[in-house]
């Protein structure tokens, strides 16, 4: 529960960032603090998945879609790929997301 407070700005940093390419940094980011503080406090999952953390992330959004992927600098890419890999190692997010995560896989 210690990230609960912080999860309302982080969710609506996710939703902006995967719609719009120049916020895309700052949703990365905040996928990635989200996705682990997900994986590792169930409070934060119930939080996160009420504020509909999830519902925004789809296999075009900009955190998944290759060329947006690949206008990323260094740190942000890393954080990108470190944020994907909370949300797969987290089995309740990863199920959550099953259908999107499934499309993805095929598309690339």
């Amino acid at each position: 529960g210690v990230a609960v407070p912080l999860l309302p700005n982080l969710v609506a940093l996710i939703k902006t960032g995967s719609a719009k390419p120049n916020q895309r940094s700052e949703g990365a980011m905040a996928l990635f603090l989200v996705a682990a503080a997900s994986g590792a406090d169930d409070v934060s999952l119930k939080q996160a998945t009420a504020l509909g953390a999830w519902t925004s992330l789809s296999s075009d959004s900009t955190f998944f879609a290759p060329a947006h992927l690949a206008k990323l600098g260094c740190e942000d890419a890393l954080c990108a790929a470190l944020g994907v890999g909370a949300l797969l190692g987290c089995v309740d997010v990863r199920e959550a997301l099953e259908p999107g995560v499934t499309q993805a896989a095929v598309r690339t």
